[in-house]
């Protein structure tokens, strides 16, 4: 898909050559966000939530832990039917554990879900700063080095522009 779009993003380019002289830019998003400071308060409250959710987990695993012990202790003297009431609750305790795994930790899981949710404004606030570059100064496209972009000359990285105005509006 990535290379679709690269060779997309290269015929336009080539396109709008030939029609006049296109203004392009590039920005590295993730500098910006590294360098601006941005997502400190959003990066906290991310791992205070997933320290939460890995207690949760650990709290699950110690769980089963005690349970699978008491059994293998007190095997020789439970009833066969005992032994296998606790082997279903074991197995019901690990099922629930895997399925939390995959509601918080997976890859669409609330842990992710949180990061988007708080990553959404500030990317907002990068693309507002994006907007305002290109029209202060007359950019007919701005990439973005980290989703595409093979090579830009440096001299069209407007990436310290964009921190600028970021780190003046905080």
């Amino acid at each position: 898909m990535k290379k679709y779009a690269v060779v997309l993003c290269i015929a336009l380019a080539a396109t709008l050559a030939l029609a006049g002289s296109p203004r392009m830019g590039y920005i590295n998003s993730d500098r910006i966000i590294r360098e601006t400071g941005m997502v400190q308060d959003a990066k906290q409250e991310l791992q205070s939530f997933s320290a939460q959710k890995e207690r949760e987990a650990t709290e699950m695993q110690q769980e089963m832990q005690e349970l699978q012990q008491q059994l293998e202790q007190q095997q020789l003297m439970l009833s066969e039917e005992r032994q296998q009431e606790m082997m279903t609750t074991l197995q019901q305790k690990y099922a629930e554990y895997q399925e939390f795994l995959q509601q918080h930790f997976g890859q669409t899981g609330s842990i992710a879900q949180k990061n988007e949710e708080l990553m959404e404004p500030i990317m907002e606030e990068i693309n507002k700063a994006v907007q305002q570059i290109s029209e202060e100064d007359a950019y007919d496209f701005i990439f973005d080095s980290t989703v595409g972009l093979i090579y830009g000359d440096p001299s069209y990285d407007i990436t310290d522009k964009i921190i600028s105005i970021l780190n003046a509006g905080n």
